[in-house]
């Protein structure tokens, strides 16, 4: 990137209808609903693997560490690469709900539109109806749809739904333009070559759970890290691009969970994360942060 390293997406925004918000099966609490964006980079023309890729994980989406839902989908898909990408909310799960996240390059953006459109039939035994969701997935061009991934199913509470499948598959060109942002036609032809021969899917973690009183997250800032100053890497070469973190803090500042909000350089996050669990953030003690950082690799210095 050349300019300012603000990375692939500029501007998140949230509209939601002004309905009451979905219930919990069994309790008048309402409900949030968070997406987390997953790539699995295939290193094989093998689809099977993924092609009914739709499990539930059991949790309430706040405790579950990235290491573990990366190491959920490893167990379901080996032989592949993964990388989270993105995540979005948690957002009040209304009647309707809807991100859009558009890029430096205005032609594109990504939206996801999430609405309730009806409840199945109560089950005879506990006559109450479950509410249903149904997540559109859509790839902008010129505001105009150029794939759409749709996911439907129940609303379980405290729960989370991992999905993914054939038609979660990009095209490495659709890939390269919603997901990266190379600084110029050379880096991305460069990255073009190195992984074109590489099925790549994204797979979708949905998870409603109960509303909590939680406090607003702390803008925090990155210390100095020489660690960060040349992550080198032999398939991205010279890149740069920006990491969006949430992190939560132990009782003296520590940093004991990390997620990725965003990310525009998968193949380095895991060492970023590894760099970040070092750092110290006594003034915000006990709470939860959000960090921003540009992130840049280099080609490894050949060895004499």
């Amino acid at each position: 990137m050349k300019g300012s390293a603000r990375g692939l997406f500029l501007a998140a925004g949230l509209g939601f209808a002004g309905i009451p918000a979905v219930a919990a099966e069994s309790e008048d609490a309402p409900l949030v609903v968070e997406v987390r964006v997953f790539e699995i980079r295939r290193l094989n023309s093998d689809f099977s693997p993924i092609e009914d890729l739709s499990f539930l994980v059991d949790s309430d989406g706040t405790a579950v560490q990235v290491s573990e839902w990366l190491a959920t989908l490893a167990r379901r898909v080996p032989d592949a690469y993964f990388a989270q990408l993105l995540t979005l909310g948690p957002t009040p799960a209304e009647s309707e709900a809807q991100w859009q996240i558009t890029r430096r390059d205005p032609r594109r953006a990504i939206r996801l539109h999430m609405g309730f459109p009806r409840a199945e039939p109560a089950a005879p035994e506990s006559g109450e109806s479950k509410a249903r969701f149904r997540l559109d997935f859509d790839l902008l061009r010129m505001g105009t749809t150029a794939q759409r991934i749709r996911v439907e199913g129940p609303v379980e509470a405290d729960m989370t739904r991992m999905v993914s499948g054939r038609d979660f598959e990009l095209p490495l060109s659709r890939y390269l333009s919603w997901f990266r942002d190379p600084s110029d036609l050379e880096a991305r032809g460069e990255l073009y070559e190195k992984i074109r021969d590489r099925n790549i899917y994204l797979a979708l973690g949905i998870t409603f759970r109960k509303a909590e009183p939680t406090t607003l997250p702390v803008r925090l800032r990155p210390p100095p890290d020489p660690q960060l100053a040349e992550l080198r890497s032999p398939l991205l070469g010279n890149a740069e691009g920006i990491l969006r973190l949430r992190i939560h803090l132990d009782e003296v500042g520590v940093v004991n969970h990390t997620e990725v909000l965003e990310t525009t350089l998968p193949e380095v996050t895991p060492r970023v994360l590894g760099i970040v669990f070092g750092w110290q953030f006594p003034q915000a003690a006990g709470r939860e942060g959000r960090l921003f950082f540009p992130v840049r690799t280099v080609l490894p210095v050949p060895s004499s």
